[in-house]
């Protein structure tokens, strides 16, 4: 068995679009929610994994669900994270000897549990001009709790860096330069994932008059 590749970064910051991505290029995902308001494409993310896991987790310990307000410093490890995502995705169809993923912005907030869980997960962290994930989370209508946004980016980016101390292996993908098709960096980290790589369907996949305004 592998461990997954886990799809993370400030919400408002593509992860929808990335997963998408990395999904047209042979990366299980399980059940995931489809097409919605605020992600058009698809939002490329299992529901059980964020109710059961990540909601559940954050609600244990008296934090926003949301992952917006309050934030925790810490979370206690969850010691049976490993079992409950096997579980949940083996029920859906995932073949755990092929690349599988995930993809939350609330992965990052528990990440010691996660590592825990899959000492050998690959993290891939979306990034974004931090004035335009500010404007995107003040237009977003379930982004409610929070009106200092760029002390919200910065706490989510502390967390990224307490990441990067414990763990190597770690990608960065900036999605500015996937929505002006500059796809050098995220070709050779699909390559490195074992996933292949088409550009056709991802270029197609890539609005940029949707994912430039957003």
């Amino acid at each position: 068995m592998i461990d997954p590749i886990i799809i993370t970064g400030v919400p408002r910051s593509r992860t929808s679009m990335t997963t998408g991505i990395l999904n047209l290029c042979g990366l299980q995902l399980g059940d995931v929610i489809g097409p919605t308001p605020n992600n058009k494409k698809g939002q490329f993310e299992n529901r059980d994994i964020i109710e059961k896991i990540e909601k559940k987790h954050l609600k244990l310990h008296k934090f926003d669900p949301m992952g917006q307000y309050p934030l925790p410093i810490k979370l206690p490890i969850d010691a049976g994270r490993k079992y409950v995502v096997l579980n949940i995705l083996k029920k859906q169809g995932v073949n755990f000897n092929k690349p599988w993923g995930f993809k939350d912005s609330k992965s990052i907030l528990s990440f010691n549990s996660w590592v825990n869980a899959f000492p050998y997960s690959t993290w891939i962290i979306v990034n974004r001009k931090k004035e335009d994930i500010a404007r995107s989370c003040e237009l977003t209508a379930f982004m409610r709790k929070r009106k200092d946004w760029f002390n919200f980016i910065d706490e989510y980016r502390n967390r990224f860096e307490a990441l990067k101390k414990v763990h190597d292996k770690v990608y960065e993908i900036n999605t500015d330069d996937i929505v002006n098709f500059k796809f050098d960096s995220l070709k050779d980290m699909v390559s490195n994932l074992g996933l292949i790589w088409d550009e056709e369907k991802i270029r197609e996949f890539v609005d940029p008059n949707l994912t430039r305004l957003k």
